[in-house]
């Protein structure tokens, strides 16, 4: 895809703008954005089959800890990619004091990613220490955690630069961008690995970083007049509003951590390693598919942003057509997975033990639920509005680790997954609803008529597909397609304005 060479200008809101509908393109900008996500996911997964196959469980076993570690430091970013892409999308629309946000989130970036260098270079030294090494392998072991923490700090310096391209809807060049990251490290792995084992591969990650993030901002400052790819010190001020609106979201993030990562753990520890393992292939099944289906929702966020900005009138007819379009979305998806519950399970991970098919089904219909309920956390973050939604979400991954712990000491494993479906049904269902419907000054009867109406669509669709005389792998791809045929026709029967979802619109920069 070649660059253009034209330098665009902001757009200014005025009376054109009124006339472009909000939600103009986002089934085409969801689907770039799920390929600039899936090149990167795929390429994870085959480096990690790579690498078992070529060095073996042990060496493995290195990079899988060196990863685990210094991967705790993503919560460095601290809600502001979040905050640049919004600020960004307000930017392309011609807020000036957006521009400032968004370079100020740049140096934030910056200072955080050498707080992430030091601390992963500190972290390395423990693998040593955990996994018992001596000698030769432990140098190696402290190596390739140095070089991933300088790809994460990579990774962190220049978010900025990814969130701009996200806010001002550049999802093609952020698939131009991975891909290139991808190819240069694919190269790199295949040159370095035989001479150097795991290290060369290590060192592979962060050179086609480099080159990727690099594409990134010559992109950027051919298309984006505003754009500054150096650093500058944030002032206090800047940092200080900056620093208020990311906290939430970081709340928000830290939260989802909680959730995700205590309900395997708090299992294996009441039930054993086996219960743990039965537990997780049904979790983190839908789990995976909620990885990349919710980044492609993530689309809507700068159209919610410019959205306020230029037409804040048109807020309550925008959340509700935003959460009728993503129930009927997570209710087809989820629907299918809870009525296709154990062949799924039997193709995912060769055994469908009812643990497994319980786990899934409750985990399927609580992220139903969540589907929604995300977009609509999205508009408010869009409007500036969100500091309480953190609160209440940091408290309910609270909640739902105690009431995990309880439950499976009553009703074993099953219970951590009957906490979550309870916790997110109260939660998602009634108190969030209430407390958006305020913070974006609408009713929240026309926001759960949306996003209930929409999820029941959905899961009917599932259900009428189940119908289907078919069976095997091949059974599962066709009532897959079909659910997916039919999903589309009832957006475009149901959801108003469904036909601008696929218009291309005019990027702003």
């Amino acid at each position: 895809m070649a660059l253009s060479s034209e330098v665009m200008q902001p757009e200014q809101p005025g009376a054109a703008d009124d006339a472009i509908d909000p939600l103009q393109g986002v089934a085409r900008h969801g689907a770039w954005h799920m390929a600039a996500i899936v090149v990167p996911g795929v390429y994870t997964v085959l480096l990690i089959a790579y690498l078992l196959r070529t060095l073996g469980p042990e060496a493995y076993g290195i990079w899988a800890a060196a990863t685990a570690l210094v991967g705790y430091l993503t919560l460095l970013d601290a809600g502001l990619s979040t905050t640049t892409a919004r600020a960004a999308a307000r930017a392309a629309a011609g807020e000036e004091e957006a521009i400032d946000q968004v370079r100020t989130a740049y140096g934030a970036y910056a200072l955080l990613a050498c707080v992430a260098v030091l601390i992963g270079l500190l972290l390395g030294t423990l693998i040593p220490l955990i996994l018992r090494l001596e000698g030769d392998i432990a140098r190696e072991a402290w190596l390739v955690a140095a070089f991933l923490a300088l790809d994460l700090g990579i990774v962190i310096a220049t978010a900025g630069w990814m969130g701009t391209l996200r806010g001002t809807r550049r999802f093609r060049e952020m698939l131009l961008v991975n891909s290139a990251q991808v190819a240069v490290a694919v190269l790199l792995l295949l040159v370095l690995l035989p001479p150097l084992g795991l290290v060369g591969a290590a060192a592979a990650q962060p050179v086609g970083r480099i080159v990727g993030r690099s594409l990134a901002a010559l992109i950027l400052a051919r298309q984006v007049s505003w754009f500054r790819a150096r650093p500058r010190w944030p002032g206090w001020a800047n940092l200080r509003t900056v620093t208020a609106f990311s906290l939430p979201i970081l709340a928000m993030q830290t939260a989802t951590q909680l959730g995700v990562g205590t309900d395997v753990i708090i299992v294996g520890a009441a039930a054993g390693p086996t219960a743990a393992g039965l537990y997780a292939a049904g979790a983190q099944l839908s789990r995976y598919v909620g990885y990349f289906l919710f980044p492609v929702l993530g689309v809507l966020l700068p159209s919610f942003s410019t959205a306020f900005l230029q037409r804040p009138e048109a807020a309550p007819e925008l959340v509700r057509r935003a959460v009728l379009l993503t129930g009927l979305i997570g209710g087809t998806v989820y629907g299918v997975m809870a009525f296709q519950a154990e062949p799924l399970l039997r193709l995912w991970s060769d055994q469908s033990s009812a643990l497994s098919v319980q786990v899934l089904i409750l985990y399927a219909l609580a992220w139903t639920i969540v589907t929604p309920t995300h977009v609509m956390m999205l508009m408010v973050i869009a409007s500036g509005r969100h500091r309480i939604i953190g609160a209440i979400v940091l408290a309910e991954a609270l909640v739902n680790l105690v009431l995990s712990i309880v439950l499976v000491s009553m009703m074993g494993p099953v219970g951590a997954a009957i906490s979550s479906f309870l916790v997110i049904l109260a939660d998602d269902l009634f108190l969030l609803p209430v407390v958006s419907a305020r913070a974006l000054r609408t009713r929240t009867r026309p926001i759960l008529q949306g996003s209930l109406g929409g999820a029941l669509g959905g899961i009917a669709i599932a259900a009428a597909v189940t119908l289907l005389p078919v069976s095997g792998v091949e059974g599962l791809l066709l009532r897959g397609l079909v659910a997916v045929a039919v999903l589309a026709v009832a957006i475009a029967v149901v959801v108003p304005g469904s036909r601008a979802l696929i218009a291309g619109r005019r990027r702003s920069g």
